[in-house]
């Protein structure tokens, strides 16, 4: 069913990061909440320019400066390279974990996400919803980040297995009705979190703001909602209630991660340090490499942002040889198509082939030119065996 509505708690008037904000930084993220093809997973096409149209004193420099800053703030995050933002928080503010059908589809269209930032993102929520959702989430969010292209079997097999609305508890495992604080409405009631560890290690709630006080919180989250939890993420073959991780194993992971930090990272605030190894350390847990790691602390350690960002720094090194094995591509066609041309335009000249007759076609009937992409160009007899292949072309 098509959304037809936005909700937005009131409490995210209390919330000191949506205060923080610039008006046109609010505004773009209530514009966002309520258009009309943000997914139930939170997904949005990036459209500057039809959100700039939506005021006539809005420009798209206006809209990119506003998106930049819920960017770096974390109330959403967009990916320019994929033109997508994802409006991180939108599975729990907008009630979407308490109707199983809906989260259904929410996990379903999760893996229409081309981003890897955006997935890494999306899976942290997903981790974070509260036991009474069955393992579906915690799957799915493992599946996001291994970068499956489609829902698979067993996240689809476990949707709807959660507690449903009215159906009676069977074993101790609903968090118990947390209590709503008196000042910003949010809380953080101890939970059995099914499928996955974790490690508080922040404060507060986390969330650019409206979460619904009724939600447990996974991670231990503050300043926008970066979070700071150590997230040890169950497989996809094997899913078990209250599970723990080996204790040694997870103090292994959190020691690497320090090391890291301390190679890579200039001198901060213990506050910041600690922060910083609790999101390093969640990496490694995942199976992230060292090296992915080490690429992405480097990144962050030259660049003003905030230490939640670590997770997609990370995810652009991981692509980094995809992005560059693309790019040579690309420069391979551009020189192949060059020198085909100049072989077109010598057989023009010696009367071979037409003015407007497609290159290809007939370069490879008349002249024995195979034009196959990665292959050089072979010339066959005749005037053109003279023809200087060019340099790059491979």
């Amino acid at each position: 069913m098509a959304r037809d509505h936005a909700r937005i708690d009131i409490i995210i008037w209390d919330d000191p990061d949506w205060l923080d904000l610039s008006c046109e930084a609010q505004r773009l993220y209530v514009l966002l909440l309520s258009q009309k093809d943000l997914s139930y997973c939170g997904l949005l096409p990036m459209r500057l320019r039809r959100w700039a149209s939506k005021c006539r004193n809005t420009s798209v420099d206006n809209i990119t400066a506003a998106l930049a800053e819920l960017h770096n703030t974390r109330f959403v995050l967009a990916d320019h390279d994929t033109e997508e933002v994802l409006v991180r928080s939108l599975v729990r503010n907008d009630g979407i974990w308490k109707q199983p059908n809906t989260l259904a589809g929410a996990l379903r269209l999760a893996f229409d996400i081309s981003s890897p930032i955006l997935r890494a993102a999306l899976a942290e929520e997903l981790r974070r919803l509260p036991a009474r959702c069955g393992a579906a989430p915690q799957m799915a969010a493992v599946a996001l980040v291994a970068g499956a292209h489609e829902i698979p079997p067993a996240v689809q097999a476990a949707c709807g297995t959660g507690r449903r609305r009215g159906a009676p508890a069977s074993a101790p495992v609903e968090p118990t009705a947390p209590a709503v604080a008196e000042t910003t409405g949010l809380s953080e009631p101890e939970q059995v979190v099914p499928t996955a560890v974790v490690e508080a290690s922040g404060k507060g709630s986390g969330n650019p703001s409206p979460i619904p006080s009724e939600i447990p919180s996974a991670l231990g989250q503050g300043e926008g909602g970066r979070g700071n939890g150590l997230v040890v993420p169950v497989s996809l073959s094997e899913t078990q209630v209250q599970g723990v991780a080996p204790a040694r194993e997870g103090v292994r992971t959190r020691e690497d991660a320090t090391r890291l930090v301390a190679e890579h990272v200039p001198t901060l605030p213990r506050s910041v340090v600690v922060r910083l190894v609790g999101e390093a350390s969640r990496l490694l847990a995942e199976g992230i490499t060292a090296e992915h790691v080490t690429a992405g602390l480097r990144t962050w350690a030259g660049k003003r942002l905030g230490v939640g960002l670590l997770p997609e720094l990370v995810a652009e090194a991981m692509r980094a040889p995809v992005i560059a094995q693309a790019a040579g591509r690309s420069r391979s066609d551009d020189a192949v198509a060059a020198a085909m041309e100049l072989v077109r335009r010598m057989a023009i000249e010696d009367g071979e082939i037409g003015e407007h007759d497609p290159a290809p076609q007939h370069l490879a009937a008349v002249l024995g030119l195979a034009p196959t992409r990665g292959d050089l160009l072979a010339v066959g007899s005749g005037s053109f065996g003279a023809v200087p292949a060019l340099a790059g072309v491979a």
